[in-house]
């Protein structure tokens, strides 16, 4: 049936008594346009099967009549496919089956009606509605791919050649990348992600030789505007230009606020690596990590698959390798069991099946991950490795045939196999063979040289001395014991060396005689202490000494009848604070530190005798392997005598401010340790020293405490941020209220804590932001009102007398309310494809943040301002800008909001300035664009010193104003109050509406509102789009809304 009607409309549109034949295709193509949209379809977001079908016969109809009639219907059909562009639905489905239809169709027509058609499409990618730039984009897209027919040229201008090449297709996308609109940069993402390597091979193909390169003839060249770059910028680069421009764009993106942008310039970012060995660098490999701890599920799985083509690209490149650590390996953690198993995956190609493979090159790149593991800054990684052979245990994977490993030995690689063995062999049986090749390294003098080369052998054994036989554990047992009575071995082999002892002897039947030489070595070593202590024995080294009191921990540790008092009178000169001995030093005070505390830890007489002792010493000790060690012991002790938390976890987390990373970075650890195992509560001044660290110099502590908040806090006590914020403001000010004894004194106590003074200000800032962030709304509102009854009201009634530290409180607070982030809604947040929802969006966030941040704010800053100037403190000029910034959306009815004439004299007067200012730059530069500064940060030393020289006019005027209502009211100057009451809920609705002789329409005056406020209005000329000849619609400014009848909903149809 659809045959023969086409073939019945094709015969009456080429009949002559139908009249032209030209407008009879139009008509008949633009009854096909409904087919082809899939415009029947109602309400659903797929495209149904039987309307494929009709599409795919309308597409095929038009493309026979090209083909056999190609001058008759060539011009109606481009009219046709820029109708089909302009009416597609605006759904991710919708669009692609249309731009399928449309590229399927555009190559079948003569060749200069393609290229008009491809010429509007490049104007149509900077066109205003948004649905249009992203379906552009989509259309171009396709330009890309790997299907392009052949182009017949003949008839076409040579100027006009440069469209039927992929180079002002590449530019046109690349515009589109830091659109304004988050749908669109995420297409024109999507596409560079999808088509990179064309493009980056066309654009090494296009800049081969740059003088004979064809370029486009542009009309008008437009620098930049507020939608983006327009493509001359891209023929002005040259060929490493652009790929530097192409990694900047990425770079930015990576860090978008929409997840779909962020994943497709990861993609990108990937591609970009592969293609081309420059940017395989430490700045743009952090992209990944930053992603890989970010909360967007898409973007951990991108990482997994990014990082991992790329070091199977580079697999010999230890940048790649330093960073597929770093990705990686910590994403077995991940509460996301897909995100987890696609880490587990990655890790098993590398981990297991590599480090067998029969090819060297897999072999190199395993071993090479797997010595950053063993030795260097990857240490603390074991535990991901050791959790993913947990895993993979589970599941039943290490059944491998381990000894082909032993090919590998004596390439120099064995320390990273003894390393690998050492944790295979704690989940999966090895051979008796490998166990014995164990034994024999141990008894290798070589062997005993590097602490690292034997802890891993002495890991093996201890996991594997039931394959060893009774022989050959006799000359393990033996040579133990030995080196042990000798202190011939390595200090950081001692703890290991007692263990693989003990479990030896246990599987031997020999625990009385292990027990006697525990007993024997322990009297051995309280020999060498005394000798050295009480006859100053200099013939005893430092180290001897610190390897007896770590075989004495250690020993006590297991026979806990080995503590006797003898030798705790032999470790107190080593330990007290009371009396210093010169041959004590503090390499040995540190050891005799963790000696005795970890002795502590099986007596509590003893423990409860050195606390105050180790208490002291981590406040005042100087040496920072005392202070780490006295760090550890007190935290054990936490956790061993449960009643000694709430005393001394205050204590222990001043560690958070030491000077030396490793002793931060261990307390914290540990301390979140406590919090996990439910040790120890967050209450009383653990909280702002965990939140301290969020702003810590190094990136491993923020992350750590970031973690410790939001993933261990935050799930018991969803409002920990809201319940804490205020009081966090005094106590990083390090300001104790007058009328609060108990906040007092928690400052007192957290006064190392404290980040007092203007120089401090972003690091404050900083903390308040990261609470912000992790607000919810009605945790914002309530914030707000908080903030404004709590501390601005407060100073306003000289509650808090005005002085450095609450003028840098208030200056705190203004921060806070100007800062994007305590805004209810964040229209950055969604992803609004068209312009309509985006204005419905804007106008309901404008009047939520009214309701919200406006009403209840204003007041009291104008009380505020009434109190500064009774103090005449230099915090007014302050307010000028901090309602400047606070009203910046709500010019037109500053008259309404401000009661204060003088006030709002000032605050008008700043917008005409700025105004007036915008318009000079404007003459100077007419192609630069207006930048808004209604989210930007404005530097408070520049604010003061601008404001400053207006401050004695607004004194004057507010005592002139004082006098006139005073000599009206015939009441004397003093009588006279310079505080408003803040307004009455009656009161703030009537300010709400504007009084009846008010006009809601704006002044058609250029730079005037209709109540005389400056308001900025772009001109004509600067609304042009980043291509030439395409305007950007003016925005429309909605009617202010009723909130109380105000409902809305945005159905965002994300890609």
């Amino acid at each position: 049936v659809t045959l023969l009607v086409s073939q019945g409309m094709l015969i009456l549109a080429c009949a002559e008594m139908n009249g032209d034949k030209e407008s009879n295709c139009s008509f008949i193509l633009s009854g096909l346009n409904t087919h082809i949209l899939c415009a029947k379809i109602k309400k659903a977001t797929t495209i149904p099967h039987k309307f494929v079908v009709i599409k795919d016969n309308a597409v095929s109809f038009v493309k026979y009549n090209l083909a056999h009639n190609q001058e008759l219907f060539s011009k109606p059909t481009e009219t046709t496919l820029k109708r089909l562009c302009l009416q597609v639905s605006d759904k991710s489905d919708f669009r692609a089956t249309v731009s399928y239809a449309i590229f399927a169709i555009m190559f079948d027509l003569v060749v200069c009606d393609l290229v008009e058609f491809l010429q509007w499409l490049l104007l149509l990618v900077d066109s205003a509605d948004t649905n249009n730039r992203t379906f552009a984009l989509e259309v171009l897209g396709l330009l890309l791919s790997e299907n392009v027919p052949e182009v017949d040229k003949t008839g076409l201008p040579d100027s006009a050649e440069v469209y039927l090449t992929p180079i002002p297709v590449i530019f046109s996308i690349l515009t589109r990348c830091d659109d304004i609109a988050s749908g669109v940069r995420s297409k024109a993402l999507t596409v560079i992600s999808q088509h990179t390597k064309k493009l980056l091979e066309s654009l090494t193909e296009f800049m081969k030789d740059p003088s004979t390169a064809k370029t486009e003839d542009l009309e008008e060249i437009v620098e930049s505007d507020v939608n983006g770059e327009n493509r001359a910028f891209w023929y002005n680069l040259d060929y490493r230009g652009i790929l530097d421009e192409i990694a900047a764009i990425i770079y930015r993106r990576a860090e978008d606020s929409s997840a779909n942008a962020k994943k497709a310039a990861l993609q990108a970012l990937e591609n970009l690596i592969l293609f081309d060995p420059v940017y395989l660098s430490a700045d743009y490999l952090k992209l990944f990590v930053t992603a890989s701890k970010d909360a967007i599920l898409t973007s951990r799985k991108q990482v997994i698959q990014s990082v991992t083509t790329i070091l199977d690209a580079y697999p010999n490149n230890h940048i790649a390798q330093d960073y597929w650590l770093q990705c990686i390996t910590p994403l077995v953690h991940d509460p996301e069991t897909t995100v987890q198993a696609k880490a587990l995956a990655a890790m098993e190609d590398r981990f297991l099946h590599h480090v067998f493979s029969n090819k060297d090159d897999l072999k190199d790149g395993a071993f090479s991950l797997l010595e950053k593991l063993s030795i260097g800054q990857y240490l603390s990684h074991q535990r991901y490795l050791q959790k993913s052979f947990s895993l993979w245990k589970t599941d039943k994977k290490l059944n491998l045939n381990v000894a082909n490993i032993e090919k590998s030995f004596g390439h120099g690689r064995d320390e990273s196999i003894w390393f690998f063995l050492s944790v295979f062999s704690a989940f999966a049986k090895l051979s008796p063979k490998l166990s014995e090749r164990a034994v024999d390294e141990f008894q290798e003098v070589d062997s005993w040289k590097s602490y690292s080369y034997m802890e891993n052998i002495l890991k093996l054994i201890g996991y594997t001395y039931t394959n060893i036989s009774p022989s050959k554990l006799d000359l393990i047992r033996g040579t133990l014991m030995t080196k042990l009575k000798d202190f011939s071995a390595s200090l950081e082999n001692l703890p290991m060396m007692i263990e693989v002892l003990k479990k030896i002897e246990k599987h031997l039947n020999n625990l009385d005689e292990f027990e006697t030489f525990a007993r024997e070595i322990v009297q051995l070593c309280e020999t060498c202490l005394s000798k050295a202590v009480q006859n100053n024995d200099d013939s005893i080294t430092d180290e001897v000494l610190a390897k007896c009191l770590a075989i004495s921990t250690e020993i006590c540790h297991i026979f806990p009848s080995q503590i006797t008092q003898q030798l705790t009178d032999t470790l107190k000169p080593f330990h007290s604070v009371r009396k210093s001995y010169e041959r004590i030093t503090p390499f040995l005070r540190a050891h005799a530190f963790a000696c005795v505390g970890k002795i502590a830890l099986q007596d509590e007489s003893l423990a409860k005798e050195i606390l105050p002792e180790v208490a002291y010493e981590l406040i005042h000790s100087q040496e920072d392997a005392i202070r780490n060690n006295v760090a550890i012991i007190l935290i054990e002790m936490c956790k061993r005598y449960t009643s000694l938390a709430d005393r001394y976890v205050p204590i222990i987390s001043r560690c958070f401010k030491d000077r030396v990373y490793l002793i931060r970075y261990q307390t914290i650890t540990m301390l979140v340790n406590l919090l996990q195992e439910g040790y120890i509560k967050y209450k009383g001044t653990l909280f702002y020293c965990i939140l301290s660290t969020v702003i810590d110099k190094k990136e491993s502590i923020r992350e750590l405490g970031k973690y410790c908040l939001l993933e261990l806090l935050v799930p018991k006590k969803k409002s920990i941020f809201s319940d804490h914020f205020v009081d966090s403001i005094f106590v990083f000010n390090g300001y104790g209220p007058p009328d609060n004894e108990n906040l007092r004194q928690l400052i007192q106590d957290l006064e190392i804590f404290a980040l007092k003074g203007t120089d401090k200000a972003k690091e404050r800032m900083q903390l308040y932001t990261f609470m912000l962030v992790n607000m919810d709304a009605t945790a914002l509102t309530f914030l707000v009102i908080q903030i404004v009854q709590n501390i601005l009201m407060s100073v306003a009634e000289n509650v808090f007398p005005l002085n450095s530290d609450t003028e840098n409180m208030v200056r705190d607070c203004f921060a806070i309310l100007n800062s994007p982030d305590v805004r209810p809604v964040d229209i950055d947040n969604y992803d609004l494809e068209t312009d309509a929802d985006r204005e419905k969006f804007a106008s309901a966030e404008k009047e939520t943040r009214k309701l919200m941040l406006i009403d209840p704010v204003v007041p009291a800053v104008i009380s505020l301002k009434n109190c500064v100037m009774s103090e005449k403190s230099g915090l007014l000029e302050e307010i000028i800008f901090f309602l400047k910034e606070f009203l910046q959306d709500f010019k037109s009815e500053v008259n309404v909001i401000i009661s204060d004439k003088t006030l709002l004299q000032q605050i008008n007067l700043e917008y005409r300035k700025d105004m007036v200012q915008q318009e000079k730059e404007n003459k100077k530069d007419p192609k630069k664009a207006p930048v808004s500064t209604q989210n930007g940060d404005i530097d408070p030393s520049t604010a003061v010193a601008m404001a400053k020289e207006r401050t004695d006019l607004i004194l004057q005027k507010e005592l002139e104003n004082i006098r006139r209502e005073s000599g009206m009211n015939g009441r004397a100057p003093h009588e006279t109050s310079l505080r408003l009451v803040s307004r009455t809920p009656l009161n703030k609705s009537t300010a709400r509406k504007p009084a009846p002789s008010q006009s809601m329409e704006i002044d058609p005056t250029p730079g005037t509102s209709s109540n005389g406020s400056s308001e900025f209005l772009p001109s004509a000329g600067e609304n042009f789009s980043s291509t030439p000849r395409v305007v950007l619609t003016q925005l429309k400014l909605p009617k202010t809304p009723d909130i109380s009848s105000l409902v809305f909903h945005i159905d965002s149809d994300s890609d």
